[in-house]
């Protein structure tokens, strides 16, 4: 086989990345790749992240508050916004080490990811007595 100019110029071919997600059937025929919601946990259960802001966001219509979240950035330079559960305070400043899981507010546009209390900067949630495992709270001495 001969080779031309051109093909020597551009060298040989790349292979295409595989797009990572869930195939689903498309309604008018085909398939498709649905992303995975939790693409930047690459397929983990937790992260560990730095916190770049601490804010508050207002939540989309019907709710009124204000939400407390954080923006964190992971070690490939992207960033999302980690919605910090529970009430009170939480210690968290610009630069605090978070542990970070999946789980969308369905209030909050953009917000898919949560940060887990207890785990690392972020306290525990002082005085909760259901669902301690979700705020990190330990088991009270009897």
């Amino acid at each position: 086989m001969s080779v031309t100019k051109m093909q020597l110029l551009r060298g040989r071919r790349k292979t295409k990345a595989k797009p990572r997600g869930k195939r689903i059937r498309r309604p008018y025929g085909g398939w498709g790749i649905l992303p995975f919601p939790t693409a930047l946990l690459r397929g983990r259960g937790f992260r560990k992240r730095i916190c770049r802001r601490i804010q508050t966001l207002s939540p989309k219509k019907p709710n009124s508050a204000l939400r407390k979240v954080a923006r964190v950035q992971f070690s490939d330079r992207t960033r999302a916004i980690v919605k910090i559960p529970g009430e009170g305070a939480h210690q968290l400043a610009k630069y605090s080490l978070v542990l970070v899981r999946g789980g969308r507010r369905k209030d909050l546009p953009g917000v898919k990811y949560q940060v887990v209390r207890g785990g690392y900067a972020c306290s525990p949630v002082n005085g909760r007595k259901s669902q301690r495992s979700k705020y990190g709270v330990r088991r009270p001495e009897r």
